[in-house]
């Protein structure tokens, strides 16, 4: 028999009320725990394989859990508030003390997001880790071509290690997805021996599918709350700091169960929580539209543009064309010789001998070096 897939229907006054962190997030009676990194094997050998990537500088590098002290929670939520959004690139951690490097700051972004995320659950925090891990750590590793080992790279090598421990989180019977990338993890608790197979090529596919095994005969009741990414909203991040612009997705994220519309879900703390009682082999099957958007400062008289695809920015080399970009053109997508996905823009300005409207090319910013921000034809320069 034909199976009909339907797709969940998000509530729009949900996504657009859901709560933020910034204006008064709940505090758990306890905190959730992250895996262990050492439970989480990437398959592939693209820049999703963290710890792959973090190996190129220092093959030692071992997972620093993070640290939950309950005490410098008001002062770290102040931070998160007062100092990184307000300040947040486009490419990671802003941050007010330009004495450290960008590297350095990322690293304690991280480090202090993470110790709210799993004192709070909200994937706001979640939302500036995967910013900063999949764009400048990822990027001072792959592209500081100073000799040697330096420190910024290693700061930003084991942002990467630690990182990988973050893909989940757990308290009791409910389980957090929070970054998709094609993993086997092992989740042991004394509920439940999980095994978690999450099948992706997340950014660069629309899908991504998470199978269950480990579960007790007979089945077993879990929540399952993953995270619907900013990004697949077609919403900037932070609010109020960054917006996107230019072509948009035309659907939200699809969710089914074993091929078919879970019975009960509910959105909660920007995520999907799935609440049923689980089978072994059962697989959660999420469709994230992906493409090519334009990411704009909110406010002010900055026109400028970034490109970006899911959780990646892209750059364009010098050696392209300069112009002035037209957001309601959309953009192309192309593939490297890696298999990488780049995209081909069209600007507004013309060759002054040619009359022929000038290109340029976006590379992934992780591994490429160039500009990240373009003028617009809004623009007065």
């Amino acid at each position: 028999m034909k199976t009909i897939f339907r797709p969940i229907l998000f509530a729009l006054c949900l996504l657009v009320t859901a709560p933020c962190v910034t204006s008064g997030q709940t505090r758990l009676e306890e905190p959730l725990t992250f895996i262990s990194a050492d439970s989480v094997v990437v398959w592939g050998g693209d820049f999703s394989d963290l710890r792959g990537m973090a190996f190129i500088v220092d093959q030692t590098l071992e997972e620093r859990p993070v640290k939950v002290n309950p005490a410098n929670y008001e002062a770290d939520l102040a931070k998160w508030q007062n100092d990184w959004l307000p300040t947040m690139t486009a490419t990671g951690a802003g941050g007010f003390d330009a004495r450290t490097s960008r590297a350095v700051r990322n690293s304690q972004m991280i480090e202090q997001a993470a110790a709210l995320f799993l004192q709070t659950g909200h994937a706001d925090f979640m939302e500036g880790i995967e910013r900063a891990l999949f764009n400048d750590q990822l990027h001072e590793v792959l592209t500081n071509t100073e000799a040697g080992v330096t420190f910024d790279k290693r700061m930003a090598a084991q942002s990467l290690v630690n990182g990988l421990g973050m893909v989940y989180a757990y308290k009791g019977t409910d389980v957090w997805v929070n970054f998709f990338l094609n993993n086997t993890a092992h989740i042991r608790t004394p509920e439940y021996n999980l095994i978690l197979d999450q099948i992706t090529s997340m950014p660069f596919n629309t899908t991504m599918k998470v199978r269950v095994n480990g579960i007790p005969r007979g089945g077993f009741y879990m929540r399952f709350h993953l995270r619907i990414p900013y990004w697949s909203e077609a919403q900037g991040f932070p609010k109020g700091r960054y917006t996107l612009t230019g072509e948009v997705p035309a659907e939200r994220p699809k969710v089914y169960v074993n091929g078919r519309d879970p019975l009960k879900v509910k959105y909660e703390d920007g995520y999907l929580i799935i609440d049923r009682k689980w089978n072994r082999g059962d697989e959660i099957l999420v469709y994230f539209p992906l493409n090519a958007q334009y990411l704009q400062r909110a406010g002010g008289g900055n026109t400028d543009v970034a490109v970006q695809s899911g959780p990646l920015i892209y750059s364009v080399p010098d050696s392209c064309d300069r112009g002035l970009v037209d957001p309601a053109v959309p953009m192309t997508i192309d593939y490297d010789n890696s298999g990488y996905p780049i995209f081909r823009g069209t600007y507004a300005t013309k060759n002054y001998l040619t009359g022929l409207p000038l290109t340029f090319t976006a590379l992934p910013y992780l591994r490429s070096e160039g500009r990240v921000w373009l003028p617009t034809t809004g623009s007065s320069r």
